[in-house]
């Protein structure tokens, strides 16, 4: 060990140590999350990669929207173009004017994106549990960089291929506005909706699942009860104060149950391993049971004050050493075991339940106490606190409930959840926008069939469902492909989870008709008009 590591490591914690240490650059961190238990605080990672992700689909679509939206409206400019043509204007020239008109409304989307996140900050920071400073995004000199140069490509990707598409007509058919000569040039739009819808389909799938696994890691069983339970950190060096510690908590008429513990359910330390046989393991002693409110299922619970090295072990221990029919006689690493108890989940969900060993043994690191029902809990903690204070000078007093501390380790998911519940909004969003681009260009260049048709007899009903027809054969590509999708992305996700929901197919049909119903909306607004316009009017349109 080099005396840079040596300095910096407390001398009372050097006689545990064992094994090569190494210095770590502190910018380095923040991301390195190889390391579990180091009481460091470091990046979600795994939440800023899905965020990366998201982001990346959320641009994807915006692009596919301006185009769509773009192509529609130019459908209007159709004349003022060919004019532009006829007058002397090379294409060049106006794919100039199509990049210089994308440039501009990006660079007014990115001023009003700032604008947003100034807006938004509070939700973004309770979702990503960081404070949000623009100002320091502002200040890094590649941050900037890459704002710029993604201001500059997204504007390349957005104007470049309507540009493309509406300047490879004719310029007699632009002052003509024939638009309905031109549909079958823009088949790729159909291509982005199909993309857009797929992506929307998928994102509901993925929040529907998230929210059902988040539920579901909440109202799990973990086999004992969390209620009223508070774990109380406690250092090693007051380990011969804790019989007294535990004494005058336990006389408090609002403690029910009191024990000391080296591990807890949800935070174990030691292991043991001998000839394939590995177990996790927690020294306390008889209070364990009471406190955490488990079963013995066979023999007995360790002794008040029993000095041998005894110990209990779960259900499942029992069965991986063979299913003893009796317990006596019998030890396992060194320790007697004099009882079985009930199965409960000590780690968590994403583990299923393994080998468990209370062992009689002195070791401390937590208090776990258990409140009557009805007391004043934070009268209670701050009469333990005095106790504690007095017991143990000198030394930090912390505590968390139960509940609420397992309930934190599946922050992460809820998170994730959050996030993907706010940019599914945002994707729902743009996919409307770009059907409802879809829907303009499309009864823009149906305008003379739609006349036609009620000149000769067609109701307005049967005009919505012909145009109506034509989205939903979109909206049912876009299921088809996200369903799949959808079911590999969060089948995936939910493999990381020992115990978890179901992928049921109520899922996927909300999803599909959540899908439908949007489209519908969307497309609604367009079609009515088109189909409730005057014949005569439409037979004179282009």
């Amino acid at each position: 060990m080099s005396n840079e590591i040596s300095t910096a490591i407390d001398p009372f914690d050097m006689e545990w140590l064992e094994g090569e240490y190494k210095l770590q650059p502190f910018r380095d961190v923040y991301f390195d999350v190889s390391m579990p238990q180091d009481n460091l605080i470091h990046a979600n990672v795994k939440l800023i990669r899905l965020l990366s992700w998201l982001s990346l689909v959320i641009l994807f679509l915006s692009v596919f929207n301006y185009i769509n939206l773009t192509i529609a409206q130019s459908t209007g400019r159709l004349h003022e173009l060919g004019v532009k043509q006829v007058f002397g204007a090379d294409r060049l020239h106006l794919i100039f004017q199509f990049l210089r008109e994308a440039f501009y409304q990006v660079l007014l989307a990115l001023v009003l994106s700032l604008v947003l996140i100034i807006l938004l900050r509070p939700v973004l920071s309770k979702i990503l549990g960081k404070d949000m400073l623009v100002s320091q995004l502002l200040y890094e000199p590649v941050t900037l960089l890459l704002v710029l140069a993604g201001l500059m490509v997204i504007a390349m990707l957005s104007g470049i291929y309507p540009a493309v598409a509406i300047l490879k007509l004719q310029p007699r058919l632009m002052l003509l506005k024939q638009v309905v000569s031109i549909r079958e040039s823009f088949d790729i739009r159909r291509v982005l909706t199909v993309i857009q819808l797929t992506a929307m389909v998928t994102l509901i799938i993925c929040l529907l699942t998230l929210l059902k696994q988040v539920k579901y890691v909440q109202q799990k069983d973990l086999g004992y009860n969390t209620e009223l339970l508070v774990r109380i950190a406690v250092h090693w060096r007051i380990k011969n104060n804790v019989p007294a510690l535990v004494e005058e908590i336990s006389k408090l008429a609002s403690v029910k149950n009191i024990c000391a513990t080296h591990g807890t359910p949800g935070a174990i330390w030691n292991y043991s391993s001998n000839e394939g046989l590995e177990a996790s393991q927690i020294a306390s002693d008889h209070r364990f049971i009471h406190t955490f409110q488990l079963d013995i299922l066979h023999g007995r619970n360790i002794r008040e004050g029993e000095e041998t090295n005894v110990s209990l072990i779960n259900q499942t221990m029992l069965e991986d050493v063979g299913g003893w029919d009796s317990v006596e006689n019998r030890s396992i690493f060194g320790s007697e075991v004099v009882g079985v108890i009930g199965d409960f989940h000590f780690k968590d969900l994403y583990e299923t339940i393994g080998n468990l060993q209370i062992r009689n043994e002195k070791d401390v690191s937590h208090l776990n106490i258990r409140f009557h029902q009805g007391v004043n809990i934070s009268g209670s903690i701050d009469r333990i606190r005095k106790i504690f204070e007095k017991k143990a000078p000198g030394f930090a007093f912390t505590y968390e409930f139960y509940d609420e501390w397992l309930a934190s380790h599946y922050r992460q998911e809820e998170k994730r959840a959050q996030s993907i519940r706010l940019l599914s909004i945002f994707a729902v969003m743009l996919s409307c926008m770009g059907l409802f681009g879809m829907a303009e260009f499309s009864t823009r260049s149906r305008i003379r069939e739609i006349g036609i048709r009620k000149v000769h007899g067609a109701s307005t009903f049967d005009i919505l469902r012909l145009l109506n027809t034509d989205f939903l054969k979109w909206v049912m590509s876009g299921i088809v492909l996200g369903i799949p999708l959808g079911w590999y992305f969060m089948n995936h996700w939910l493999e990381r989870f020992a115990y978890r929901t179901s992928l049921d197919w109520w899922i996927f049909a909300l999803a599909a008709t959540a899908s439908i119903l949007v489209t519908i909306l969307t497309v609604s607004w367009q079609t009515w008009r088109a189909a409730r316009s005057n014949p005569v009017e439409s037979l004179r349109y282009e």
